[in-house]
């Protein structure tokens, strides 16, 4: 067996180096994934830090995020404070109107009762209902024939509501 000479020590660096660039670059030129947010933040940590995640990640382009289970509005509220803290203002947030079980928001609600809120000084839910707001939302996004997926990490009324309403919207 003959013993093949390993390349220059810089060489396989370089290798590294060009491997690292390749992989950066490939992520950055893929296209996020647009998506909805269905939510009950506001009752368990589970859903802020779901939401978080999904506001951190460069693989995810949130067009919408809507709220569903019992006290709604207030949910809607508290994802407009968070989404004033992480400075994402662009994000239209909705609150479904169905009548669900009852999960009180416990000590949470202080994020509802800011004084930003109070002062108008964070982002405030649109006046449409989260039906509306996801009928609107996959329309423009099927007019350009694009594919919005639905994350739905609360109760599901919103979807529901959405495929009884509105049969057409794929």
């Amino acid at each position: 067996m003959s013993h093949r000479p390993s390349p220059p020590r810089g060489a396989r660096f370089l290798s590294v180096i060009v491997f690292f660039i390749t992989c950066a670059v490939t992520t950055t030129l893929s296209a996020a994934t647009p998506v909805i947010i269905d939510t009950d933040l506001g009752t368990d940590i589970d859903d802020a830090y779901a939401l978080a995640l999904a506001l951190a990640s460069p693989e995810l382009d949130i067009r919408a995020i809507t709220t569903s289970g019992a006290q709604a509005e207030d949910r809607a509220w508290m994802v407009g404070r968070f989404l004033t803290h992480v400075d994402r203002k662009d994000i239209p947030v909705a609150w479904g109107r169905d009548q669900v079980a009852k999960r009180p928001i416990d000590w949470q609600i202080q994020y509802r009762r800011h004084a930003a809120v109070v002062w108008n000084r964070t982002v405030k839910p649109v006046k449409e209902s989260a039906v509306e707001l996801l009928a609107q939302t996959l329309s423009k996004a099927e007019k350009k024939d694009e594919k919005v997926t639905i994350i739905a990490i609360g109760p599901m009324t919103n979807v529901a509501r959405l495929l009884e309403q509105h049969p057409d919207v794929k």
